[in-house]
């Protein structure tokens, strides 16, 4: 009898087998084997097996199984593997997926441990994939140029190629596009000037080119880009103006500018556009005033405008934005009252210090804004111009500040050590000695902006002292190392020479000698306590020639001062301070060479001039304006 029960055994096994086959065959082939091949390299190309999830990768399981692939009608039409710890690069066999719409590959970068794809360039072969609509390589560092093949894809509607390594100009190719609305490009490396080509992308809806090393100026041409809703080509090296043309953009919400080195002021036009959102000027350098005109974007939410040189006041319409959030004009030159603009509730970010805005700007104001997450006032710039005073001893004089506010405190300080008292925007000094001297400067508190204190300019105070201004004569020698020496007598000395050849003696308390070791005439400059100069007819009478100037010494004497000096003469235009003179006996006796104006010396302390002028052979000039009604005698004249 024929064994049935084991020929229906081996019948089942073969069953079996071809049922498995067959189904493992139709597993494998419900992707085309390309397609298959394509995303089986990608996996083998950046570390499949250590990706974040890598659920049915590389397996038996349907392809639409494996983690972030979709698979429409046969065909792979996503992939999205975005944050899953990509390490490599990408095959250039992911050009066989030719039926993909979405290529999502972003933040694969070498960030939590994971090598990503730095390093690796964007493969040529994208440019097969001409379904593409939504392509996202955004956060990887890859490397190289701007992947001209993508830019003759027909449907690509999306570019994401932010944050990554890519350098180079951008090809004149980038006007190819057709189809697309989003270019993204920030955080590159891209360098040269925006291509005019860029400006001819007519479905452009959002361009982000950031951070990024492009130079020269913003294409006027831009104003052809009317479906333009979103530009920010913050942190460039972007220079020129803003062209006129921005007002032609009325779909235009966000526009960001910001750090770059943009100069001019805000067009208008632009300013007038009724459409934006969101506006970022910061740290650019532009001037002029704060357009009205922004008033007329209702939906005007963030107006940025720090770092510039902006001048004028914050107009007033800008209240009438309500719903504005942030308002950030720092660093400028703006001054004037600031509108009240409490009257807008969505506003929560007010940043107006490092201006020229004082307490009485927004102090009515000042405790509804400081109730705002962030609100900042302080530092502002100094009030009043910065002063330098020369005064001399004895003078007296006001130091004054202005700053307005109803609720303000004074303090002024000397060399930064405060004065106390008084509390007041004025600071009196009487009789002003050389302890005076110094660096002036008066700090504002308020009781209302307590935050914020504003800074006078600093006053700073020369103060001339007795024996500041030199007394100056000349005097001659005629041989090689010859000497002269200054005549004193008593004491109070103590004194600086300037001998005119390049050096100097300070700390002298009686004669002077030095040498000059080439013959010739020098200018000789006496500064500090020198009461008095005494020949006595004796010593280098000859060799002194002029008198050029008398200086602001206070003279204690000039008994015999210049006694035999034959050849003196009287070269000053000032006089001299004979306050403290009460004897003139023989000061210029015998002086043959002397006979210089003297009518306006104030000699009302002088009672003795007794030989005054005696042996003074030449001198003849008029003295009928001294006061001699304290003199007791006036022998040989």
């Amino acid at each position: 009898m024929a064994n049935y029960s084991g020929m229906n055994l081996s019948l089942k096994k073969a069953f079996l087998f071809v049922f498995f086959f067959s189904t493992f065959s139709w597993v494998q082939a419900q992707v085309p084997a390309a397609e298959r091949n394509a995303l089986i390299a990608l996996y083998n190309s950046t570390d499949g097996p250590n990706w974040v999830n890598n659920a049915n990768w590389n397996t038996a399981a349907p392809v639409d199984t494996w983690t972030g692939v979709s698979v429409v009608g046969g065909t792979v039409t996503d992939l999205s593997l975005n944050s899953n710890g990509l390490s490599g690069f990408i095959p250039p066999e992911i050009g066989d997926l030719v039926n993909l719409t979405t290529l999502r590959l972003s933040f694969n970068r070498a960030t939590g441990g994971f090598a990503g794809l730095d390093g690796s360039a964007i493969p040529a072969t994208l440019g097969n994939l001409t379904n593409l609509v939504n392509l996202d390589l955004s956060s990887n560092n890859l490397v190289g140029t701007f992947p001209i093949p993508v830019t003759t894809l027909p449907n690509l509607e999306e570019l994401f190629l932010g944050g990554n390594e890519l350098s180079g100009v951008l090809p004149p190719e980038i006007g190819d596009f057709t189809s697309l609305r989003v270019l993204s490009i920030g955080a590159n490396n891209f360098s040269g000037t925006l291509p005019i080509a860029l400006t001819t992308l007519n479905t452009l809806e959002n361009f982000g080119a950031n951070s990024n090393d492009f130079t020269g100026t913003i294409p006027p041409a831009i104003g052809n880009m009317i479906n333009l809703e979103r530009i920010n080509v913050d942190v460039n090296n972007i220079s020129g103006t803003l062209p006129v043309t921005l007002g032609n953009l009325v779909n235009l919400e966000i526009a960001r500018f910001g750090n770059n080195l943009i100069t001019g002021t805000i067009p208008i036009a632009f300013a007038n556009l009724g459409s934006l959102t969101d506006v970022n000027l910061n740290a650019n350098d532009l001037s002029g005033g704060i357009p009205t005109e922004f008033a007329n974007n209702p939906g005007l939410q963030s107006l940025t405008i720090r770092g510039n040189n902006f001048t004028g006041t914050i107009p007033i319409t800008l209240t009438n934005l309500l719903s504005l959030r942030m308002l950030w004009v720092s660093s400028n030159d703006l001054s004037g009252a600031i509108p009240d603009f409490t009257v807008i509730p969505t506003l929560n970010n007010l940043l107006i210090n490092e201006n020229n805005f004082q307490f009485g700007d927004f102090e009515n104001e000042h405790p509804t804004y400081d109730t705002y997450p962030t609100y900042i006032n302080n530092p502002q710039a100094r009030v009043d111009a910065i002063q330098v005073l020369n005064q001399n001893v004895g003078d007296n004089l006001t130091f004054t500040t202005t700053v307005s506010g109803t609720q303000n405190h004074y303090e002024w300080f000397k060399d930064g050590i405060s004065l106390g008292a008084p509390d007041s925007p004025s600071l009196t000094l009487n009789n002003i000695q050389a302890i005076d001297a110094g660096v002036y400067h008066c700090e504002v508190t308020s009781d209302i902006v307590t935050d914020l204190t504003i800074e006078r300019n600093t006053i700073t105070l020369n103060i001339t002292a007795a024996g500041a201004i030199p007394f100056v004569t000349t005097w001659q020698t005629t041989t090689p190392n010859e000497t002269i020496t200054i005549p004193t007598t008593g004491a109070g000395y103590n004194y600086t020479v300037d001998w005119g050849d390049g050096s100097s003696d300070t700390g002298l308390m009686g004669d002077a000698t030095h040498p000059y070791t080439v013959p010739g005439i020098y200018t000789v400059s006496i500064t500090g306590d020198f009461p008095r100069i005494f020949f006595d007819d004796m010593g280098d009478k000859e060799k002194i020639l002029t008198i050029e100037q008398w200086g602001d010494n206070a003279w204690t004497s000039m008994s015999q001062a210049f006694e035999g000096c034959i050849n003196l003469v009287g070269n000053y235009t000032d006089v001299p301070d004979l306050s403290l003179v009460t004897s003139m006996n023989a000061m210029f006796k015998d002086c043959e060479n002397y006979n210089t104006a003297m009518n306006n010396w104030n000699v009302g302390s002088v009672m003795d001039m007794s030989a005054l002028f005696l042996g003074a052979t030449n001198f003849n000039s008029d003295i009928s304006n001294w006061d001699v009604v304290n003199v007791n005698t006036m022998n040989f004249m």
